[in-house]
């Protein structure tokens, strides 16, 4: 194994949490991608709140989907409620405003 590899590895084993749900493919992996560091509940909320944003399932879409501005003001009220029914300990426009920063980083927007 090449030494970036296992730091690769290391570094993801270190800064995953071990009560967080199984980070699976597709629109998941993309979303956690967005919003790391940020606690999974809101993770789950904007992968709940997918469909409100007219985002599909497709993983090669997601991203593009979530990173466009109409798409995440449709987001908005839906997670804001999911975040309030959940408890979540985080502020959501905090939560937008990192993944409006990794979509730049990305050449999405």
């Amino acid at each position: 194994m090449k030494p970036s590899s296992l730091l690769t590895l290391t570094t993801l084993l270190l800064t995953t949490s071990t009560t967080a749900a199984p980070t699976t493919s597709g629109p998941r992996l993309l979303i956690d991608a967005l919003l790391y560091g940020l606690p999974n509940c809101i993770r789950r909320c904007v992968e709940s709140s997918l469909d409100a944003g007219g985002c599909n399932e497709d993983k090669e879409q997601v991203i593009v989907c979530l990173c466009e501005p109409k798409a995440q003001v449709k987001m908005l009220a839906p997670v804001t409620e999911c975040v309030r029914e959940k408890s979540c300990n985080v502020d959501v426009f905090e939560a937008q405003k990192k993944a409006v920063h990794s979509c730049q980083v990305l050449g999405y927007m």
